[in-house]
């Protein structure tokens, strides 16, 4: 790899060779880590923390949730959110909740 400033008035001087790699493996997120439900009558607020080994950059969070299937309504947050509040449930009613991590690999 060579680099060089470029402005309008030219290129200037390369800067001498260095040698570099580039990893070709990439890998989806790990799971999100301490997810923790607080329970109120008609929501659920999810917690967790980001995943611990991402193997790559982590561009969001997916939360499914629905009565017997856990993605029948989903959301997705950035990779900053890491707080969701599911509103408008039916009281005395089980829900299934899921909490993906995601990137452009998956």
């Amino acid at each position: 790899l060579r680099m060089a400033a470029m402005t309008i008035n030219g290129t200037g001087v390369y800067s001498p060779w260095i040698e570099c790699s580039l990893s070709s493996t990439f890998e989806k997120p790990g799971p999100p880590q301490n997810l923790s439900v607080t329970e109120a009558e008609t929501s659920l607020t999810l917690q967790w923390k980001p995943p611990q080994f991402t193997g790559s950059s982590v561009d969001g969070y997916i939360v499914g949730y629905g009565r017997f299937i856990p993605e029948l309504f989903r959301q997705i947050l950035n990779v900053s959110q890491t707080t969701c509040i599911i509103k408008s449930l039916k009281p005395d009613t089980e829900y299934i909740t899921s909490v993906r991590a995601f990137n452009y690999i998956g």
